[in-house]
């Protein structure tokens, strides 16, 4: 019974968590994940840098394309319902160790129903989930099968990286496969209020060039070793403008694959006390669900998504979804962080 409770608390507060720290981005069975071999680790110290031609030569056949298909809402209506339709998505990753897993953006596949990934050579192999942190906007793949002849990316100790530092990003802008940019570390930043109990969350930004389909994709030092994982842009045009983030490998690292990881496929929303009165919701706010992706463990909890498109106080949701309202006889407060620190102290009374 403690064990089932402490589940149920434990996924409910990865949920809250993505809902309340979610960067600003585009958009199978409980699967867990204990450190492995296969995935490898080094430093920089005593390494000499390489040229960007040697540097991309080493590299570049670990460096992946990603393409999903979600179910998404039209905005075609039928009999008062929008009608699903197929969205196809693009994005990059990198391959991290023999055994077939691939690095990502979170918001490249976390409510993706179906995802592949293309090699170098033209091969497409399926993929699933099998752990993402979308509020830290990082996923990690299982390859079903692992082509020959290809070698994993060496993940480095992003701590050691310097701001000035010279870096390379490898992806695939606009579908444009194995499309190098190169530029320096810009600065070293922990976002306000992305943590995740004692592991903050760091973000590398840079002046490397970035676009649509680079999500996802390695960011490497001038060793070889990714650093960080491509993740959004700060621009006012919506094109690339000289700053581009990157989610450090230190941070995925740990969210991923030092502790055990989850895929809830879940996009959710936290009402606002206006949002939670319009839908006339019995409390001061709920959890209202957007999304579901096929076979995660919020399709398997059978938690029903969003129906229909609306615009409430100029923010916009889907709705006719479920909604949380309350967790354990606790109500779901209005102000995230207050249902944060409740999940929190919970967490720690059954460790």
């Amino acid at each position: 019974m403690a064990r089932r409770f402490l589940t149920c608390i434990f996924l409910l507060s990865l949920l809250i968590q993505g809902c309340a720290q979610q960067m600003a981005q585009q958009s199978p069975p409980l699967a867990t994940l204990a450190p492995t071999a296969t995935i490898m680790s080094s430093s920089t110290a005593g390494t000499s840098s390489l040229s960007l031609p040697e540097l991309f030569n080493k590299v570049s056949s670990s460096v992946v394309v990603i393409q999903t298909v979600e179910k998404k809402l039209s905005n075609k209506l039928n009999k008062g319902k929008a009608k699903l339709e197929s969205v196809y998505g693009l994005g990059s990753g990198v391959l991290i160790s023999a055994d077939g897993k691939v690095l990502t953006a979170a918001h490249v596949v976390h409510s993706a129903d179906v995802v592949s990934v293309k090699f170098q050579n033209g091969e497409q192999v399926a993929a699933r989930v099998i752990g993402s942190a979308p509020a830290a906007d990082v996923s990690l793949l299982q390859l079903e099968t692992v082509p020959q002849g290809y070698m994993a990316a060496v993940l480095g100790d992003s701590d050691k990286v310097r701001v000035g530092e010279r870096i390379m990003v490898i992806g695939a802008p606009y579908g444009l496969s194995k499309t190098m940019t190169a530029g320096y570390i810009s600065g070293k930043m922990i976002p306000k209020d992305q943590n995740f109990g004692s592991q903050q969350m760091e973000v590398f930004q840079s002046d490397a060039a970035v676009n649509t389909g680079n999500s996802g994709g390695p960011m490497f030092n001038m060793q070889g070793e990714v650093i960080g994982v491509v993740s959004s842009i700060l621009s006012r045009s919506g094109g690339f403008e000289g700053i581009s983030f990157a989610i450090t490998a230190n941070t995925a690292k740990k969210l991923l694959l030092d502790q055990p990881s989850y895929w809830l496929g879940i996009d959710a929303v936290i009402l606002s006390q206006v949002l939670a009165q319009v839908l006339n919701v019995p409390g001061e706010s709920g959890i209202l669900i957007q999304r579901i992706a096929e076979g995660s463990i919020g399709d398997q909890m059978s938690l029903k998504p969003g129906v229909i498109p609306i615009t409430v106080a100029k923010q916009e949701i889907i709705a006719g979804g479920d909604i949380i309202v309350e967790i354990l006889g606790v109500p779901v407060p209005s102000d995230p962080e207050k249902l944060k620190a409740y999940l929190d102290e919970v967490r720690k009374k059954f460790r």
